[in-house]
């Protein structure tokens, strides 16, 4: 047997697991007329367990490419276009 003593360390290597979601809203949902405006809210959300450094809301149909720093695990920002 093998005594452990206060001064012993042990590593444990963390499992990183990344993840990331995206919502997109838009208000108003319904609209009358050509001109009217819509706007989009999208909110990006680090799902995962290690920061995310730097990442970028693209979307084609409002033109958004937004950086949106640095994300901590569970951290959100939101990018709101039209």
């Amino acid at each position: 047997d093998r005594v452990v003593s206060s001064t012993d360390r042990l590593e444990i290597p963390a499992i990183q697991t990344p993840g990331i979601a995206l919502t997109k809203t838009a208000s108003p949902t319904t609209y009358d007329q050509a001109g009217d405006v819509i706007t989009y809210t999208l909110i990006v959300t680090n799902t995962g367990n290690v920061t995310l450094s730097n990442p970028t809301i693209t979307d084609p149909l409002t033109n958004a490419n937004d950086n949106v720093g640095t994300l901590l695990p569970g951290q959100s920002a939101t990018v709101t276009t039209h």
